[in-house]
């Protein structure tokens, strides 16, 4: 009878003991969520669009656009139930190719080399919500696939200047010969007598901005334009999840992206559109990766 009893004994302090260890070392848990900054790196061959075929082959090549395109931001994820995952990304990256050119001008008595800078610059504006089915292999690791989709912008401009550009001629030792103002023509400026009245006729008019541009004074010594297209973005991907520590890990991300920039939606900077812009189309690998904080 004795050994019955401790035999029973010895059981119930087992079950003591292993629901105590279940207390405090409990299953490990799918839910939760992390945020964190993340980079796209848009493997997108820029030179090979449309979009940019229009541009002088002797001026600027096209091959000197960044591959891949980083697109810098955030991301986050929160887990629904064990096996599904939404969160959203957002970023933006740009690029730019740049051509000098040696020019002579003659400014009164005087011949001056000037270098005219030419730049062809592209922006992108990503962002989406990303909805995955997560497999959990081994602990500290996810293994998910899913998609993201959402909306982007993308930016083409191009720019030339002259001279340096400053906030405005500090002294009369730099004159506009050397540098332009952002502000070149004040209310002041543009009086008879004034140095924008270049023919001394006491009327600012065409004449003078005609003459302006040849005496190598006055603006346009820069000139800019931008033409803006707003896309719908699609981009499927399988992701792994790796944890580090208990609230931090990192998270990589390999898909495909897909964008149709419409031609009927482009528009220059003050809203207006813009009919006869080439088909483009996005469509490239993208590897994503983020330093998540979180469960």
């Amino acid at each position: 009878m004795n050994k019955i009893y401790k035999f029973f004994i010895l059981i119930f302090a087992i079950h003591l003991f292993v629901f105590a260890q279940e207390e405090y070392y409990p299953p490990e848990s799918y839910y939760g969520g992390g945020v964190g900054f993340s980079q796209m790196f848009l493997y997108q061959d820029f030179g090979k669009l449309n979009l940019t075929s229009k541009l002088p082959t002797g001026m600027f090549d096209t091959n000197d656009y960044d591959l891949p395109l980083v697109i810098s931001g955030g991301e986050g994820f929160s887990s629904l139930t064990q096996n599904i995952t939404i969160g959203g990304f957002a970023g933006t990256g740009n690029t730019s190719i740049t051509h000098a050119q040696k020019m002579e001008q003659q400014i009164g008595a005087n011949t001056q080399e000037r270098f005219i800078r030419n730049i062809a610059r592209i922006s992108v504006i990503m962002s989406g919500a990303t909805l995955e089915y997560v497999f959990h292999p081994f602990s500290g690791l996810d293994i998910s696939v899913g998609g993201m989709m959402g909306f982007g912008t993308f930016k083409f401009g191009l720019a030339r200047t002259y001279n340096n550009v400053v906030w405005d001629l500090p002294d009369e030792n730099q004159t506009e010969e050397d540098f332009i103002s952002l502000f070149p023509q004040t209310t002041a400026d543009q009086i008879p007598n004034s140095q924008y009245d270049l023919d001394g006729n006491d009327t600012i008019n065409i004449a003078d901005a005609n003459f302006s541009i040849e005496d190598g004074r006055n603006n346009p010594n820069y000139y800019e334009l931008t033409i803006t297209n707003r896309f719908i973005n699609f981009q499927p991907y399988i992701a792994v999840k790796l944890r580090l520590l208990s609230r931090m890990g990192l998270r990589l991300t390999v898909g495909y992206n897909f964008a149709d920039l419409d031609k009927n939606r482009w528009e220059i900077s003050n809203g207006q559109r813009i009919y006869d812009v080439p088909e483009t189309q996005l469509g490239a690998t993208t590897i994503r990766a983020m330093l998540y904080f979180g469960l």
